[in-house]
């Protein structure tokens, strides 16, 4: 359908507002653009997420094809029911059947509004967040690497110290036996001064061992200590990065939530005062139905045309097919009799045949016979011969020209 505004019957009210509704209509247009890039970030991100968690392999088309919808369904919805909010205020449309249409468009177009500027906000925040670069974190590898290699090295230092104090210990055991060993032979008592002496030695060896483990110990203490000081200082650096880019991020993230609420309030008068606009100019929209307006679509003609082919087509079939059976009342009507000759069925809608003069149903409009066998000896009584097709009948007569062309070139 066609549909137009009536010219302005305020001329003066019309001039005075005439060249800010163009712009007006241009911003609001840009206005959506913003919107709708927002609303697509939060979108896909929901939707991303969501769909994840089930299908992962398809979560990126998914989310890309919900985001779309989302947002096509938001931004088409108000600049749709927009208009005939602001027209049901502007006109006072809150009596009879207009009541019944404007409650529901403004309710829609409120919840639209809200949903629209939740996602925007939202929107804005996680595009920022998306775009935003990544703090700079110091890696905890490197700390944990040197701290196990520090480990590795006091142990190793420790097990070569117990076994040189094993093989001093085993040096000194040795001389002590040595220079006992004559003794003993000349004087068997002195087993037990050479048994006093080593025991001071294993004591001794033992004293020697208990303080390298016990270095050991404090150097292990040492080294996990350095390590958790050290893991510390890298958390807080890594934690204050991650604040200030946090913070960074909110603080433009907010600056372009307010930027998109105030693209949509912009989108939103834009209507609103074009509106207005119309209304003080006395301008009204007019719809011309035309021809086409009120039939049914092409689909539905398209259908419609093939369901009445096929009723035709299969109607005629069954028509024809019941056409084939004898009269049911004729069969009913008739006596039953012994040893009598059938007689030949009347069909509805049949015609005498041109040769024998039995009834048949015709197949065609120009159908004269009932069979062919009628019509090729109807031919033959006709014309004197039978009947021949024409390839047949060329053919033969080529064959007699000839042999009569020989006959004279002979004779001759």
């Amino acid at each position: 359908m066609k549909s137009y505004y009536t010219p302005p019957k305020n001329q003066q009210f019309f001039q005075s507002y005439h060249r800010l509704t163009p712009t007006l209509r241009l911003m609001g247009y840009l206005a959506q653009v913003i919107t709708a890039l927002a609303e697509m970030g939060i979108s896909y991100r929901l939707i991303l997420s969501s769909v994840q968690e089930v299908f992962p392999e398809h979560a990126v088309p998914a989310a890309i094809f919900g985001a779309v919808a989302v947002t096509v369904f938001l931004e088409v919805g108000l600049r749709k029911f927009l208009p005939y909010s602001f027209r049901a205020i502007l006109y006072r449309r809150f009596s009879g059947l207009h009541l019944l249409i404007t409650v529901p468009v403004l309710l829609i177009t409120v919840a639209l509004v809200v949903a629209l500027g939740y996602l925007s906000v939202q929107g804005s925040h996680e595009i920022v967040r998306q775009i935003a670069p990544d703090p700079q974190v110091i890696p905890e590898d490197p700390i944990l690497l040197r701290s196990e290699d520090d480990r590795e090295n006091a142990l190793t230092l420790w097990r070569s110290d117990s076994a040189l104090l094993e093989q001093q210990f085993l040096s000194l055991q040795r001389g002590v036996e040595a220079r006992y060993r004559r003794k003993i032979e000349r004087n068997p008592d002195a087993g037990a001064q050479q048994a006093v002496e080593i025991g001071l030695l294993e004591r001794k060896k033992t004293d020697a061992l208990l303080d390298a483990g016990r270095r050991r110990d404090e150097r292990l203490a040492q080294i996990a200590a350095d390590r958790r000081e050290a893991l510390e200082r890298v958390s807080v650096s890594n934690q204050s990065a991650a604040e200030a880019v946090s913070v960074r991020t909110d603080r433009y993230g907010g600056g372009l939530a307010w930027f998109t609420l105030i693209a949509m309030g912009v989108f939103i008068f834009s209507i609103g005062i074009e509106e207005v606009h119309r209304k003080g100019s006395g301008m009204t929209e007019v719809v011309v139905p035309g021809y086409y307006s009120f039939s049914p679509g092409l689909v539905g003609e398209l259908r419609w045309a093939v369901e009445n082919r096929l009723n035709y087509r299969l109607r005629a079939k069954i028509r024809e097919f019941e056409a084939l059976t004898p009269l049911l009342e004729e069969l009913e009507n008739e006596p039953a009799k012994v040893n009598k000759t059938p007689e030949m069925p009347v069909y509805l809608n049949a015609k005498p045949c041109r040769k024998c003069g039995k009834p048949y149903l015709e197949r065609t409009t120009w159908q004269l016979f009932c069979s062919k066998k009628c019509r090729l000896s109807f031919h033959e009584t006709k014309h004197g011969r039978p009947y021949l097709p024409h390839k047949l009948y060329r053919a033969r007569q080529h064959n007699m020209n000839g042999k009569k062309l020989a006959l004279e070139l002979f004779e001759g």
